[in-house]
Order: C-alpha cells, then structure tokens, then sequence
C-alpha cells in the first residue's frame, strides 16, 4: 500500500499524475485539487489541441453566384 503524496492517505490503486509525477489517490488525482505545479501548462496545451480542433472542422462555405 502506498501513500498519497498530498493528502497522505493509504490507498492500493496507485494513480500517477502525467506532468508532476506524483503519486496520488483517486480523489486527489484532479491536477485542480492537488495543486498540480505544471496546471498552467495543462491548460495552455488542452487550450491549443481544443482549439486547433476548431479550427480543423471549420466549415468553409462556397458563395453562391448568381445565374
């Protein structure tokens, strides 16, 4: 059994936060409530992967001409 590294309780499945590396129980793994160190670049990469998502189902309307 192992402890989680931020609220120090006893738990059996290990969770391991990507960018810091902690080992966290289910109830702290949240990068939100652990109080991640690397949350801002979190965000700023899901804000670009959202946004480069957008940006590759944009639909690009053809104008009608006039007959």
């Amino acid at each position: 059994m192992a402890k989680c590294q931020y609220c120090r309780k006893k738990f059996q499945l290990p969770m391991e936060c990507k960018s810091c590396n902690k080992k966290l129980c289910i109830s702290c793994y949240s990068p939100e409530i652990h109080k991640c160190c690397n949350y801002d670049i979190i965000i700023r990469k899901e804000r670009e992967k959202l946004n480069e998502k957008l940006l590759n189902q944009k639909c690009i309307s053809n104008k009608i001409e006039k007959i």
